[in-house]
């Protein structure tokens, strides 16, 4: 029986896996972020952490880590889409858009209260700050 459990753990252990990292400038005062918090950021509720306005940067909506992204927040693109349009007439600025995983470590690299998501290997060769680690 206390085989069977080892088992049983250690293949959930294998297939939790981490998909996505939640990151920002390393020298950014945040450490962690939840992931209530990151809706509430990437939906158009909150726009400050710790005092500071966010700089949220996205991935193109047909990038599959874009796609992976949205599905570990719970949300779709026209759900987003429709958050976004409501902050827009508010006054607020939506996600900037770069067109690959690099573009986004590059500019986070040099924007101190930037923040965005991307592939945990990717995050640590480019020596950036993880936040949350979103796994499946």
């Amino acid at each position: 029986m206390k085989a069977i459990f080892l088992l049983i753990l250690s293949i959930s252990l294998l297939t939790a896996e981490i998909r996505l990292a939640v990151v920002t400038n390393p020298y950014n005062s945040i450490d962690r972020i939840d992931r209530t918090t990151l809706k509430k950021l990437y939906t158009g509720k909150q726009f400050q952490l710790k005092g500071h306005k966010v700089l949220l940067i996205n991935l193109p909506y047909d990038h599959p880590v874009r796609i992976e992204f949205e599905n570990a927040l719970g949300t779709n693109r026209m759900s987003l889409k429709r958050c976004w349009h409501i902050a827009h007439y508010k006054g607020h600025r939506s996600p900037k858009v770069l067109k690959s995983q690099q573009a986004a470590a590059r500019m986070i690299k040099t924007i101190p209260y930037a923040i965005g998501y991307m592939e945990p290997s990717l995050a640590e060769r480019e020596g950036l700050k993880i936040i949350l680690r979103l796994d499946r």
